[in-house]
């Protein structure tokens, strides 16, 4: 008898792990102005009678789970879709409907984590707490430079895979990759069903294709490497099709010769200065599939081009690798995510760092030379991400004279005092007091 108890209680903890009825289906971070659409899709698998047991959350930079910040309400029916956005107005503009939910709980920056929790309960302070049932990404990891990350981009669940309990699984989903997103700002792509990569929104089904399919989870499409990478892994899954006896991926290096692989990742040997594109396709035991299912990897390794100001390095193109020969002084920084705003006498820029790639330590006022990185763009905010550590300062104690500008210099032409220190004459400062703080807006007037 208590052998059939025991068994009875294995199976009702089996039904409980893996029939959950709710489950993360995609993520989106637009670019729109404010970096809006941002929203998360959550698709229910099984008629769900009381939505209020279920809730959703963040994990914003690496900084573990921020628990149950929206609780769902009302019933739900198997098949719909559920919307959570940060606003409104831009997510009705770009997909051409209203989100069930407004949260800034959905303003994830495209390295952030997602957490779908179930049992959500009141702990009586007014407090909620859940189990958690779903995951997208790793909530103790800043997703920035993960091949996970979707800044200004999407990630979107393969059907028939999840949920997946607090265990994330990248193969689970598909990536547009970064910045994939960059062109919706345009007028004529400023809907998801114009875009150059559209999110599949609202496509997930809980049965599995059963087509063989393969995915390409990195590099992302078009991915810059620094001067000096000597290998590059592409990485890749499959579904509906096992990679044993016969069957195989095909896959060419640029016009090279074809070879196989049974196993990801294809390390692929690289040189300086070589775009590359690495073609793959499944090969079943008769030589090909009907029909053929193929996968393209393009990406670069860098070949700085050299520019002798931050002007000159502003007007390069992203994903491009630059070294800036002339010097520039350090004007701020900050612990998160090693940033640093460096100017010289033609502009400014913010430098992102986030994998801390530069090792030296600087003080305000140091000029640094030799920067070498990519140029990429955030929110509308042009950044450099360094490839090398430029080594020591060559110089210090270097004082910035700040250019003179108006409100309306700024509100006119803002990007050309982009990441500068500046002076702004003849303003009122009405919610600011006596002492300013970090990260905090402030209203300027001015009578001009």
């Amino acid at each position: 008898m208590k052998k059939i108890t025991l068994l009875m209680l294995l199976v009702l903890t089996s039904c409980l792990t893996f029939g959950q009825d709710l489950v993360i289906t995609g993520v989106y971070d637009g670019a729109l102005p404010g970096g809006t659409p941002k929203t998360v899709e959550l698709y229910v698998v099984n008629d769900i009678a009381d939505l209020s047991t279920y809730g959703f959350g963040s994990a914003n930079n690496g900084g573990g789970t921020d628990g149950v910040e929206v609780q769902l309400a009302g019933t739900a029916s198997a098949g719909d879709f559920i919307y959570i956005a940060n606003e409104d107005v831009n997510f009705e503009k770009f997909f051409g409907f209203a989100p069930n939910y407004v949260s800034t709980a959905a303003s994830n920056n495209g390295d952030d984590a997602l957490e779908l929790f179930g049992s959500v309960t009141d702990d009586g302070s007014g407090a909620l707490t859940g189990t958690v049932i779903d995951t997208f990404g790793d909530i103790n990891t800043d997703g920035s430079g993960e091949d996970w990350e979707y800044l200004d981009g999407w990630a979107y669940r393969v059907s028939g895979t999840g949920p997946d309990g607090a265990a994330f699984t990248l193969t689970n989903f598909t990536y547009s990759g970064i910045n994939a997103n960059d062109d919706d700002n345009v007028e004529d792509e400023s809907t998801n069903a114009n875009a150059t990569n559209p999110w599949p929104i609202g496509t997930y089904t809980g049965e599995a294709s059963s087509e063989p399919s393969l995915a390409i989870t990195a590099p992302t499409t078009g991915q810059a490497y620094a001067s000096g990478t000597t290998s590059v892994d592409i990485v890749f899954s499959t579904q509906n099709f096992e990679l044993t006896g016969g069957n195989v991926v095909e896959y060419i290096v640029n016009d090279g010769t074809a070879q196989t692989t049974t196993s990801s990742p294809i390390t692929v040997t690289t040189t300086d200065g070589t775009d590359y594109t690495v073609t793959l396709e499944l090969k079943d035991a008769s030589g090909s599939l009907d029909p053929q299912v193929l996968g393209t990897a393009t990406f670069s390794i860098g070949s700085s081009s050299t520019v002798a100001t931050v002007a000159d390095l502003r007007a390069g193109e992203e994903n491009t690798e630059y070294t800036l020969t002339g010097e520039a002084i350090l004007t701020f920084q900050k612990e998160g995510r090693n940033q640093k705003w460096i100017q010289d006498g033609t502009a400014g820029i913010l430098i992102d760092d986030s994998s801390g790639t530069i090792t030296t330590t600087y003080a305000i006022g140091d000029g640094i030379t030799g920067l070498t990185g990519t140029l990429t763009t955030f929110r509308g905010l042009l950044q450099f991400v360094p490839a090398a550590d430029p080594g020591a300062a060559t110089s210090t104690g270097n004082t910035i004279t700040p250019q003179i500008v108006t409100l309306a210099d700024l509100s006119t032409n803002g990007e050309a005092f982009e990441s500068q220190i500046v002076v702004v004459e003849d303003v009122t400062i009405s919610d600011g007091g006596t002492a300013w703080a970090g990260s905090t807006n402030y209203t300027l007037s001015s009578e001009d």
